[in-house]
C-alpha cells in the first residue's frame, strides 16, 4: 500500500506543469496510457468506473479493445507503481494517500482567502507559482482540454479572490503579487486588470495604477476594439495623467 507521510516523501502526483509522480521522493516513469489513467481520475473526485476510463482514453476503439487497453495499462502501472491505483472489476480508484497538487493548490488558495492574515510571504509565492501553471500542456486530448480550462477559470478566481481578500487586511504588496499572476493569466480579463489597479492604489503607486489602466485600455482597443467599462475608469478617474481622450480613434 502506498503511504503518504508529512515529511514530503510518500506518493505525490504532480500535474501543473506537466504530469509526474513521485514514490519515497524518487520519480517514477509512468507509462504513457497509465499516466492517462492516473491523470483522469485525479481530476474526477479519485475515481470512475472502468467502462468511461475506458471509453474517454480509447475512444475510438471498440469496446473490447477499449476495455482489453485498459487492463494492460492498469497492469504496467502496477509493475512501476503498485498501489498507486486500486482496481476493482467494476471501478478504479486512486489510492486515498496520494497527494495530488492541483488539490493542495486549491487548499491553499481557500485557506489564503478564508484567512489573509495567516497568509504567509512563502504562501503567497507558492500559490503563484501554482496557479500561474497550466493542467498538463501538451496533453491535447478531448478531455484533457476541457478540464485544462475549466483549470483556467478556477485559477483566475482563485487569483482575484486571494488578491482581494489580502487588499481587505492591508497586505498590498503580496495583493500586487496575486494580482500580477491572474493579469498575466488573461491580459483582457477585466476582473483582474481591476483587482491589481486597486492594489497598486492602495499601496500609494498612483503611476503604477494609471500605467496598468492605460495598458488595458490599448490592449483592448487593439485587440477588440472596446474601451474599458466605467467601473474600471472609476478607480482611476481624477489621476491627473488620464487623458480623456480614447486610447486609439
Amino acid at each position: 500500500m502506498v503511504s503518504s507521510r508529512k515529511d514530503g516523501f510518500g506518493t505525490c502526483l504532480r500535474l501543473l506543469g506537466g504530469f509526474e509522480l513521485r514514490v519515497e521522493g524518487t520519480a517514477v516513469t509512468v507509462p504513457t496510457a497509465s499516466e492517462r489513467i492516473v491523470a483522469f481520475l485525479a481530476l474526477h473526485d479519485g475515481q470512475a468506473s472502468r467502462p468511461l476510463v475506458a471509453g474517454t482514453l480509447w475512444p475510438n476503439a471498440p469496446e473490447d479493445k477499449s476495455r482489453g487497453s485498459l487492463r494492460s495499462a492498469i497492469w504496467r502501472l502496477q509493475v512501476v507503481a503498485k498501489g498507486v491505483v486500486q482496481a476493482t472489476t467494476t471501478n478504479l480508484r486512486l489510492a486515498a494517500s496520494v497527494r495530488v497538487d492541483i488539490d493542495e493548490c486549491r487548499d491553499l488558495a481557500a485557506r489564503s482567502a478564508e484567512q489573509p492574515k495567516d497568509c504567509t510571504d512563502r504562501d503567497a509565492r507558492m500559490l503563484c507559482a501554482m496557479l500561474s501553471a497550466d493542467l498538463l500542456p501538451g496533453w491535447y486530448e478531448d478531455w484533457v482540454i476541457l478540464e485544462s480550462e475549466r483549470w483556467r477559470q478556477v485559477r483566475l478566481h482563485d487569483l482575484e479572490t486571494v488578491a482581494r481578500r489580502l487588499i481587505d487586511v492591508g497586505r498590498y504588496a503580496d495583493a500586487v503579487l496575486v494580482a500580477l499572476e491572474a493579469k498575466d493569466a488573461e491580459p483582457l480579463r477585466e476582473s483582474a486588470r481591476a483587482v491589481l489597479i486597486e492594489a497598486h492604489l492602495r499601496q500609494g503607486n498612483r503611476n503604477e495604477a494609471l500605467r496598468q489602466y492605460e495598458t488595458y485600455r490599448k490592449v483592448m482597443a487593439e485587440e477588440l476594439g472596446l474601451e474599458p467599462t466605467g467601473r474600471l475608469h472609476q478607480l482611476v478617474e481624477g489621476l491627473e495623467q488620464v487623458s480623456p481622450e480614447p486610447a486609439f480613434r
